[in-house]
């Protein structure tokens, strides 16, 4: 789209750039990590790129974003968050020679190591849910990004040159984006906002624009979120100035308390297990480790296989004819 606006717009739209969301920036970096500890098997395990390295140059990154955009020489601030993602993988192994005025090397980091020994397993999860939304969710929060800036228990001679070429690639490909990472600019609220007016509108499946439907229901969808489940009662003693009908009253706070009482009973630790249960149940079949290490009884073959002489005259009876 971005390439389109540049070469079609005259006058204005060669100038036009792009503002990169600096959480989805992260999130592709650390899939790319996944994909290639898929690809090359021998990056794996404790002391290389385990998954709690990688987490780590995640979080090393955002929080090189988040720190660069506090500085008002914008244009200064791009160049040295540059810089900053290149040289995020030297600081991760340990080597902090040329690393920025916000590392905090050598200094106790308030997070204790022991936790985190868990991550250094490489093993993927049977239950698919918790490992997706783990990986979009781990090493994102503030309190890791400041953990990213204190040592790690790695060395520079742990990091292979093989392994420094290939995270480095990945590196660059960020580090080329840091003008337009430099604003430290997310996409958090448009999602927020999207995922509520999808809940009103029935999304992209049907057609609101007409008559004024779909602004209604964009408004209702934002009364809901600002006011809360009686956001109906509240909008109309708002706009008439008159207290709503006992009924009218009735519905809405049934509503408001059925909903404060499913979130209290979804919030129990035995639900939320059994609502995880029942979700793997449908897919355990294919995902776990016996299923993905053959194709199932259904792919015997139950005929042998034919001799080479047999092949060979099979294949001289369809080409003689035609030849």
């Amino acid at each position: 789209m971005v390439t389109q606006i540049q070469q079609k717009v005259p006058v204005w739209g060669k100038h036009v750039k792009k503002i990169e969301c600096a959480n989805h920036t992260c999130k592709c970096l650390r899939s790319n990590l996944e994909k290639l500890v898929v690809e090359t098997p021998t990056y794996k395990g404790k002391g290389k790129l385990c998954k709690r390295t990688r987490i780590r140059i995640t979080s090393a990154v955002r929080c090189a974003i988040r720190m660069r955009s506090k500085e008002k020489d914008k244009l200064k601030a791009a160049k040295q968050l540059e810089f900053d993602i290149r040289n995020t993988l030297s600081h991760v192994y340990g080597d902090h020679t040329r690393c920025s005025e916000f590392c905090k090397a050598g200094k106790a980091s308030k997070t204790n190591a022991g936790q985190h020994i868990d991550l250094d397993n490489d093993d993927t999860d049977d239950n698919v849910f918790t490992d997706q939304a783990s990986m979009w969710s781990d090493g994102t929060s503030l309190e890791a990004q400041e953990e990213s800036r204190f040592d790690y228990d790695l060395f520079p001679s742990d990091l292979d040159s093989a392994m420094r070429q290939d995270i480095a690639l990945i590196l660059n490909n960020v580090a080329k984006k840091s003008i337009s990472l430099i604003g430290n600019f997310t996409t958090n609220l448009a999602e927020c906002w999207m995922h509520m007016r999808s809940k009103f509108d029935g999304g992209k499946m049907f057609n609101h624009c007409n008559r004024g439907s779909w602004h209604t229901r964009c408004y209702g969808a934002a009364l809901r979120f600002n006011r809360g489940p009686k956001w109906s009662t509240s909008t109309w003693q708002d706009i008439t100035n008159t207290i709503p009908g006992y009924h009218f009253d009735k519905l809405f706070t049934e509503r408001q308390l059925a909903l404060e009482n499913n979130n209290i009973i979804k919030s129990k630790p035995e639900i939320k297990s059994s609502r995880w249960k029942r979700k793997m149940a449908s897919v355990k079949e294919g995902n776990t480790k016996k299923a993905r290490m053959h194709y199932g009884n259904q792919s015997i073959q139950v005929e042998e296989d034919i001799t080479k002489s047999e092949l060979e005259e099979k294949k001289d009876n369809i080409y003689e004819p035609k030849l």
